[in-house]
């Protein structure tokens, strides 16, 4: 008997553990490396050589993907730091569901403040291209 106890407990903590992982990087991780379209910072990082050949804008360009990457790293960093405090929340047994929604309610925080930050360096981005530029730019990025 113990046996199906063990596998009912593992079968829920492996739901539990899907369940905040589409929770938690599901929506909000899909704009830490891409550029809210096909195109991800790393492969606008590759093509922007050929579009921008003048060295001293294309640093600066590089300067802002550089932000946009640190800024998902830290959006990562903490959604990993929120999934393993709720994991803890969730397996002590006089948890409250306000213990839940404390931390969700952080985890909502972060996304928006993460969302802003990353439209603002998209669109600073796009500002200091011109036209041609951008479309060239996310044309390039987002082919396979």
């Amino acid at each position: 008997m113990p046996s199906r106890t063990l596998r009912v407990r593992q079968r829920g903590q492996v739901l539990i553990i899907l369940f905040f992982g589409a929770l938690l990087f599901g929506a909000s991780a899909a704009g830490v490396g891409t550029a809210y379209d096909k195109a991800t910072v790393k492969s606008m990082r590759t093509e922007l050589k050929s579009v921008v050949p003048d060295s001293d804008r294309r640093q600066q360009l590089e300067a802002l993907l550089d932000a946009w990457q640190k800024e998902g790293k830290q959006l990562l960093d903490g959604h990993h730091r929120h999934a393993k405090a709720l994991l803890v929340v969730l397996e002590r047994h006089d948890a409250k569901p306000a213990d839940v929604d404390r931390i969700l309610a952080d985890v909502d925080d972060l996304d928006a403040a993460a969302r802003t930050r990353m439209l603002d360096l998209r669109f600073e981005l796009r500002k200091s291209l011109s036209a041609e530029e951008w479309v060239a730019l996310q044309d390039r990025a987002s082919s396979p």
